[in-house]
């Protein structure tokens, strides 16, 4: 054991004025423009921090959050009473993978798997001397703090206990883990303890992490019964009363399994965590899981207006791009945003020269629903579209030579006309530019916007269609990436073009904006469209990253930028009794 240099006094004042400094930053630091900023920011002027702010960090392997709602532990339910906890917590986002190791380290380092490298159990194979432990940080930047460690895992001491001023791993026996903590609660002084149980994870591995499974429902129930000594134990030092304690509970992982990812971060019980700040004085707060359809559709789109002397329109530079020919199927697609209001013909997407003659097509409102003519078939009616709601329009044109023609529409993935003919000749080709606004015909009344605008060489199945109309973003992870020739995205603000990412035909397939165009800006909430989810929405619940950011403001202690903590911490209430 390291024997302690002497404390180094500091003044309450000092303290309380650290703290509050390290508070600002970090609230300033953590603000969220996607969603409202829910962390409360009131800790009392009444609260008294001092030298005596101390930590007690429970690391539980192998347990979800969901496992401990089912399990409803007694001594970590009664704990919960006066924390800020969660059954929805993250052990991480964004990596592909996940193992034990991993969830460790995003929990001791304060940053994730793309900073610290940690993949396996294997000592070397990291980047740990850059981006150590929380422990390690402690030491570094205040040496005269008491810092304890212990471990059921010999590999969690090895990695991230080697700085601790005491340090033991007990071979898979976490009574003699409860033990030490309890020692050292009964006989020292320390000032910060880590205490890591992997009996639950050994249990899940064996026959399932689920309640059915006793092996793992006992664990968690034996972990708890050895909270409950801790916290007795805790209660009774004889200075318990002057010592200002946060407990901290965790899990470090949910499932471990080898099975796919699920589709929903929050849905992957690998990734899922439990996690307890606890203090006398605060206040219950349960933090959920945040509702998905809360993600809002930000950005800014050109505004297409249609009055005699202010036409704003958007022209394709080639105008012999994008023809349906005879042996092809197309599938376009794009999301559009129309104000209210009762129209009379007006184009808002077409490749025609004129609206209503010769060949082509073109697709326009009528009423407060829009309509697609072609000169291969009679009018096919959508469904109203002009509410000020975003809504996503699809085209399929389906033609199969010396067979038939079949086009069919869709609004927000829901089929809503076709016309199938047997094959005409009809010459659809033309020598118009695709054009997005005002064409030849039709009032002058209508302002809107015109986002995604996609153009496939292939028939996208309707059930596919049904599943895909809602995105606002087309990447990799589209099934019909590779099928795209045209791809306007719309995103290029202030600019008079709107490039296309494909670059099948290169820039000759930009449009050109032309008329006394604005970009306006656009922030809703609408359910037929689902926008990538931000990393902002994932921080609204505490993820493993958050804990050394919580330790270390607790503690009064400052972080250094050049750390790369990724986290935030969590501000509690506390109770005025």
């Amino acid at each position: 054991m390291m024997m302690k240099k002497n404390r180094v006094t500091i003044s309450l004042k000092e303290i309380q004025v650290f703290l509050m400094l390290s508070l600002l930053v970090l609230l300033t630091t953590s603000c969220n423009e996607d969603f409202p900023n829910e962390l409360q920011e009131n800790y009392p002027e009444e609260l008294e921090y001092s030298a005596n702010s101390k930590i007690l960090h429970i690391i539980i392997d192998g347990v979800s959050g969901e496992a401990v709602r089912e399990t409803t532990p007694e001594n970590i339910f009664r704990l919960s009473e006066n924390s800020i906890y969660t059954f929805n917590g993250l052990v991480d986002s964004q990596s592909d993978s996940l193992t034990i190791a991993t969830a460790w380290a995003n929990l001791l380092t304060g940053v994730g798997k793309n900073r610290h490298q940690v993949d396996s159990l294997e000592e070397s194979e990291n980047d740990l001397g850059q981006y150590p432990s929380y422990i390690t940080r402690i030491e570094q930047t205040k040496p005269e703090l008491n810092t304890y460690g212990f471990a059921s895992s010999s590999e969690f001491g090895a990695l991230f206990l080697q700085d601790a001023d005491e340090a033991e791993t007990f071979d898979n026996n976490g009574s003699q883990v409860t033990e030490a903590v309890k020692n050292v609660l009964n006989e020292g002084d320390p000032d910060v303890i880590v205490a890591e149980y992997n009996e639950a994870l050994r249990a899940g591995m064996t026959e399932g992490f689920v309640v059915e499974n006793s092996n793992y429902r006992n664990a968690i129930s034996n972990i708890d019964g050895q909270i409950g000594e801790i916290m007795e134990a805790l209660r009774s030092r004889p200075g318990y009363g002057r010592e200002n304690w946060m407990v901290v509970i965790t899990s470090s992982n949910g499932e471990v399994s080898t099975g796919g990812e699920a589709e929903d971060v929050f849905d992957d019980r690998r990734r899922n965590t439990f996690s307890l700040l606890y203090n006398s004085r605060f206040r219950t707060r349960l933090i959920q899981e945040p509702v998905l359809s809360d993600v809002r559709y930000t950005g800014y789109g050109v505004r297409y207006t249609y009055d005699d002397d202010n036409v704003v329109t958007a022209v394709l530079k080639d105008s012999l791009l994008y023809n349906i020919d005879e042996d092809t199927g197309y599938t376009i697609q794009f999301l559009t945003k129309v104000q209210p209001g009762n129209y009379g013909f007006p184009a808002i997407l077409s490749k025609r020269a004129s609206d209503f003659n010769g060949p082509g097509w073109n697709l326009f409102l009528e009423g407060d629903y829009w309509v697609l003519n072609t000169s291969m078939s009679g009018q096919l009616y959508g469904t109203t579209i002009s509410n000020n709601e975003w809504h996503s329009i699809t085209v399929v044109f389906d033609r199969e030579p010396e067979v038939k023609s079949n086009i069919r529409i869709f609004t927000d993935g829901i089929l809503n006309a076709e016309s199938v003919r047997d094959y005409s000749s009809d010459e659809m080709a033309n020598r118009a530019p695709l054009r997005i606004g005002r064409n030849t015909n039709g009032d002058n009344k209508p302002e809107l916007l015109l986002k995604n605008l996609q153009i496939y060489d292939i028939i996208i199945p309707d059930n596919q269609i049904a599943d895909l109309a809602c995105r606002t973003v087309i990447d990799q992870s589209h099934p019909y990436y590779n099928d795209l020739i045209g791809y306007w995205p719309g995103n290029d603000e202030g600019s008079s073009v709107l490039e296309e990412q494909t670059n099948t035909y290169g820039d000759s397939a930009d449009f050109a904006i032309q008329g006394p165009y604005t970009w306006v800006e656009y922030n809703d909430l609408n359910p037929n469209v689902c926008p990538p989810i931000p990393e902002t929405y994932f921080n609204l619940v505490p993820n493993s990253v958050d804990i050394p950011v919580q330790i270390f403001q607790w503690l009064g202690l400052g972080k250094d930028e050049q750390w790369q903590w990724e986290g935030h911490g969590w501000v509690p209430i506390y109770t005025t009794e």
